[in-house]
């Protein structure tokens, strides 16, 4: 018997698992508008005195997320292993809960103080009708969250021990989306000079993601765009319509220019956080002259093109849309 049960020693099994999210969620690989291809590593660790055997690592993506669950990426692969007699990954394994183990019955050896680091992509539709939120806390933040769970068998007296990851990692995918109308039609400048135009445009940018954003950017460069059929900012933009929790702050200094081209405020104070769902719109009114000879025109018209930039208030993750 490799070991034998000493009556004067204590044992101590116990096993320990970590799981993130390696990097930013990525667009899926499939092409899929809207879908993202996702890293989560998983590390099993010995914590105990014990050395431990037939070693099981189970992932049941289907049930916790629902339809936003699409598949897996590839296959699981072991990225790192201290361990005297490493697991095999089960071909098998999916993702959904008729194959949740990832390892497969194959015998394993995790002695004191070694790890497994296993390594899975999954790819999301977070938009899925069929998704589900907050799977694993229920806690209203509209996360897609997920648990994996592992055991291990002390050989000496058949004790099975087990741990869930660390809290349940929630996949956090920010997103923004912008875009850009003409409100009524072209009216001759209130100005008087002949020939030119008034536009009046409306920017109207929405947190699609489940992430609150920060450090809002909203540039809007119609000097270069326009060219010489650029003349002014008529009056100030203005905020039409807003759901933002912490309003956004509009730059005074904003003048359609390449030098003053950020509408949005984010000095001082200013976080202009806009959380999942909420959704902004700003109006601006232009001046142009389309018969300007510098005036670049496409197509016989003026086109231009806003950018609206957030940050992940808890990932970190910068992102951007453009208008149409």
């Amino acid at each position: 018997d490799k070991n034998p049960v000493d009556a004067n020693v204590i044992r101590i099994p116990l096993i320990g698992l970590e799981k993130s999210i390696v990097g930013t969620p990525a667009a899926a690989a499939s092409g899929v508008q809207g879908n993202y291809d996702v890293t989560y590593q998983l590390t099993i660790e010995n914590d105990g005195s014990t050395p431990l055997q037939t070693l099981t690592l189970n992932e049941d993506l289907q049930s916790q997320f629902g339809g936003a669950f699409v598949g897996l990426v590839g296959t699981p692969t072991i990225t790192a292993s201290s361990a005297t007699d490493p697991p095999e990954i089960n071909p098998l394994y999916d993702g959904t809960a008729a194959n949740s183990n990832i390892f497969n019955s194959s015998s394993s050896v995790l002695n004191v103080n070694q790890s497994v680091t296993v390594q899975i992509v999954v790819e999301v539709d977070p938009d899925h009708p069929a998704a589900i939120y907050d799977s694993v806390t229920g806690d209203g933040n509209n996360d897609l969250e997920s648990q994996a769970t592992t055991s291990g068998l002390d050989p000496a007296n058949g004790t099975l021990v087990s741990d869930h990851s660390n809290d349940p990692t929630a996949l956090l995918i920010p997103e923004v989306a912008l875009t850009k109308t003409l409100i009524g039609e072209p009216l001759p400048a209130t100005s008087g000079t002949a020939g030119n135009l008034e536009l009046t445009y409306d920017l109207h940018f929405t947190n699609i993601g489940n992430e609150a954003l920060n450090s809002l950017s909203l540039l809007e460069d119609l000097q270069s765009q326009y060219g010489g059929g650029f003349v002014q900012i008529v009056g100030s933009p203005t905020i039409t319509a807003s759901t933002a929790s912490d309003p956004i702050e509009l730059n005074a200094a904003y003048d359609g220019t390449t030098v003053n081209a950020q509408l949005i405020d984010n000095s001082g104070s200013n976080t202009n956080l806009l959380d999942s769902g909420q959704s902004v719109t700003v109006r601006l009114v232009i001046e142009v002259d389309p018969d300007d000879p510098t005036a670049n025109l496409i197509d016989g018209g003026l086109v231009s093109q806003a950018t609206v930039t957030g940050t992940g208030d808890q990932s970190g993750s910068i992102l951007n849309d453009h208008s149409d």
